[in-house]
């Protein structure tokens, strides 16, 4: 699959919610330790399948949270 790396635009911002940037450091873990899925791109273009060794598949993590999630009763909660 052909990777968009010369015409793509990333975005940045202050991330002030305590509990919103607890939420995306899980994520960024769970994708960090994914090894199921998961390809590393060599200085060569080419891409390689990362080992597996705990077997954790970062797609369905999340699937499975997001489920969870939404069975959950929800909660107002506003942080200044």
């Amino acid at each position: 699959m052909p990777r968009n790396l010369r015409g793509r635009v990333e975005v940045m911002c202050r991330i002030r919610s305590e509990s919103i940037a607890q939420r995306l450091e899980e994520i960024l873990d769970v994708y960090r330790h994914d090894d199921v899925k998961a390809r590393e791109l060599g200085s060569d273009g080419t891409y390689r399948r990362v080992p597996t060794g705990a077997g954790v598949r970062a797609q369905d993590w999340l699937m499975q949270r997001a489920i969870a999630l939404a069975a959950s009763p929800i909660t107002a909660t506003r942080e200044a």
